[in-house]
């Protein structure tokens, strides 16, 4: 399946195919897979030397 990078980018370039710019496909792939974006960011910040201080998802 790839990283979650990969995954993260691989949504917004769909979103984008279908014809949102990319601010739009962004916010629809928070919207719709907050999980993934949770695993983006800390993917992110990880590969960053960062520590993501996020809320716990509920």
């Amino acid at each position: 399946m790839g990283s979650a990078t990969e995954q993260w980018n691989a949504a917004i370039e769909e979103k984008m195919g279908q014809g949102m710019d990319k601010v739009r496909a962004t916010r629809e792939v928070v919207h719709e897979n907050p999980e993934l974006h949770r695993a983006y960011i800390e993917e992110f910040n990880a590969a960053r030397g960062r520590k993501a201080r996020l809320p716990e998802l509920v």
